[in-house]
């Protein structure tokens, strides 16, 4: 299980924003060739002076378990702040983590920041 949470500056017409950037494109595609879901509130996250967008959401990898994302208006920067909840149940224990999936966590991270940067392009593959 993976779950990275942030301002991912990317824009998307799947997430909620009314058209898709170059970024929000790049990120599209390696969400859906690798089937990450993409949690995102459904009103925006961002606020500028004659502007708001969704950029600040969740992806999440290999999570069997109920989740709701909810936006809190406290804005004290032009960003208002996220949060994920996970019901709680019984039933649910954490799996210990494997050397595989910290692998799997430092190449996802890495491969985030070359997703992200204006100049990386991200092939899957590497």
């Amino acid at each position: 299980m993976t779950i990275l949470v942030g301002d991912f500056n990317a824009k998307h017409t799947s997430w909620g924003f009314p058209y898709s950037d170059t970024r929000g494109n790049r990120l599209y595609r390696y969400i859906v060739s690798n089937s990450i879901d993409v949690f995102a509130p459904s009103t925006p996250t961002r606020f500028g002076t004659a502007s708001a967008s969704i950029i600040d959401y969740a992806l999440i990898k290999n999570l069997n378990w109920p989740c709701t994302i909810d936006l809190i208006s406290e804005l004290s920067s032009d960003h208002n702040p996220v949060k994920l909840h996970f019901p709680r149940t019984a039933k649910f224990e954490l799996p210990t983590p494997t050397k595989y999936y910290l692998e799997y966590f430092y190449k996802l991270s890495s491969d985030h920041r070359k997703l992200l940067s204006t100049e990386g392009h991200l092939n899957p593959g590497d």
